[in-house]
């Protein structure tokens, strides 16, 4: 079912949305409670890891589109590197937009040098901020969204060059969180000393954004947090660029920082959900040079890291690979019972 485009927040729609046919013609089961309870009854459209994303080449995402129906009461935000905001827009983006139909999305690696007239996603997106890199056709970072920022920034303040940021980070504040959408820099071809300076950086920029409220944090974090989250044929583990101990390090410090340091704690929250806590071989990017999307063989890279005061909040988290075309990387969708 391609779900039906919408301007309105979710949380403001009305209910009959909940009478609507689920992927698999199942009626869509509404939350009955907050947080633990929802998650425990997310949706298992992404349980069949990679049905559908056999073809390991990029053509176009497929049609129709069949996602599940959002969960009445609760904001939708979704993220996905798009490696080329021209080029995906030929293959089918605009029609996963309508689709997905989310409250918040989060485009990574748009390529962009100044911000698209697109009318229409205009007309779904009001609020948009894109992030351009000072290097034309390089990273690019944007967020659209239905709800109206109290701020937004478009470059990393705590970095000692925070221009040379531009492209890779967009923080919109809301009432009740700061949402801040990232296009972590990859540490290959020698750039292991700039990664670093990002990392140490962020965490520094996440803990002054938490000391007034919640974080929510999307994108592709180019890093992954253990073994489970990449196939070990496509990875030299602690020396490739991604799962170096270094940058998991800078990781787990959001994730967990000392106990009496006073910080947030921050969780994975596709991990957090009961039936992903320990399983493996589930990926949100796969390399098109070794055709990874064929044969199974990625890594999980894209992710929503949220502020452990935002559990109780957290309905669902999940791995969008029904989209398997128009980038190497599929969607990642978050669903938080409340708004933003």
């Amino acid at each position: 079912m391609v779900l039906p485009s919408s301007s309105t927040p979710a949380h403001k729609r009305k209910s009959t949305a909940a009478n609507e046919s689920d992927a698999n013609g199942k009626k869509a089961k509404l939350s009955s409670g907050a947080g633990a309870s929802a998650a425990a009854s997310a949706s298992s459209s992404s349980h069949a890891v990679y049905q559908g994303c056999k073809d390991s080449r990029n053509g176009t995402v497929p049609s129709p589109i069949l996602l599940p129906s959002p969960t009445l009461g609760c904001v939708k935000l979704a993220a996905w590197n798009i490696v080329s905001y021209a080029s995906s827009m030929k293959k089918g983006l605009e029609k996963y937009i309508k689709a997905e139909n989310a409250d918040l999305i989060i485009l990574c690696e748009t390529k962009t040098s100044s911000t698209p007239a697109n009318m229409i996603l205009r007309s779904l997106y009001p609020h948009q901020a894109w992030s351009h890199s000072e290097t034309k056709g390089y990273a690019g970072t944007a967020i659209l969204s239905k709800y109206k920022p109290l701020s937004k920034s478009l470059v990393l303040p705590t970095h000692p060059d925070p221009a040379s940021t531009k492209g890779r980070i967009v923080t919109l504040e809301f009432e009740n969180c700061w949402v801040v959408g990232t296009y972590v820099p990859n540490s290959g071809l020698g750039k292991e000393v700039l990664r670093a300076a990002w990392d140490r950086a962020f965490v520094k920029y996440v803990r002054q954004l938490e000391k007034s409220k919640p974080v929510i944090w999307g994108g592709d974090m180019n890093v992954v947090a253990s073994k489970k989250d990449i196939h070990p044929k496509d990875c030299a583990w602690g020396k490739d660029p991604g799962s170096t101990d270094a940058e998991r390090a800078a990781f787990d410090a959001i994730l967990n920082p000392p106990p009496d340091s006073g910080e947030s704690r921050y969780v994975d929250s596709w991990r957090h959900i009961p039936k992903y806590a320990d399983v493996d071989g589930h990926y949100t990017y796969f390399s098109m040079r070794i055709s990874g999307r064929g044969s199974g063989v990625g890594w999980r890279l894209d992710a929503f890291v949220i502020a452990e005061a935002l559990l109780p909040r957290l309905a669902t988290s999940e791995i969008r690979y029904e989209i398997y075309g128009a980038s190497d990387h599929v969607p990642v969708v978050l669903e938080l019972t409340g708004s933003l």
